[in-house]
């Protein structure tokens, strides 16, 4: 009986309320932040280091945990397709995966591609900056909207409408 009822808290309505409520409670990436990421990339690969020492370099310095395990990979020798995989997993990056891919197999250069993708990361930032202090303005205004609405109806819409109707109803 008891599993039951744990069974069904996990899968019925409270379990996907608490599901729901860990996706949002979980942190998203920064868009900007995997712009610079990407940026330091780029740079050590202009600079002359391979793929490999340009991603070890990277995830010495980015919270994002698959920088770290792509260039662990990339530095034991395992097939690159498989070591930028989980790079391609993260949200922002799997264009770059894609790229450092396909330029392992063509021998295309990778800074060209990766500063367009960083250029293209950092307008997604700007735009993501933009519609979270639009969304705050809207949080800040929705407490006052909350209190002075029904003050408003209170004290200054209801007192004119029962004098109003009281006095038409008086009148007849």
């Amino acid at each position: 009986m008891g599993s039951r009822c744990a069974a069904w808290a996990r899968a019925g309505p409270a379990g996907r309320l608490y599901r729901w409520w860990l996706a949002k409670l979980a942190p998203t990436p920064n868009p900007l932040d995997t712009a610079a990421d990407l940026e330091l990339f780029v740079a050590c690969v202009s600079a002359g280091l391979s793929p490999a020492r340009a991603a070890a370099a990277v995830a010495t310095t980015s919270s994002c945990v698959a920088w770290r395990s792509t260039a662990s990979l990339l530095s034991l020798g395992v097939d690159v397709d498989r070591a930028w995989r989980e790079l391609a997993q993260a949200p922002g990056l799997g264009e770059l995966a894609a790229l450092a891919r396909s330029s392992h197999h063509s021998g295309a250069g990778l800074s060209n591609g990766c500063s367009r993708i960083a250029a293209r990361l950092r307008d997604d930032g700007a735009d993501h900056a933009t519609a979270e202090a639009e969304r705050a303005g809207v949080l800040i205004a929705l407490p006052m909207t909350l209190c002075y609405l029904p003050a408003f109806f209170l004290l200054g819409l209801a007192p004119m409408v029962i004098s109003l109707g009281t006095s038409i109803l008086s009148s007849h």
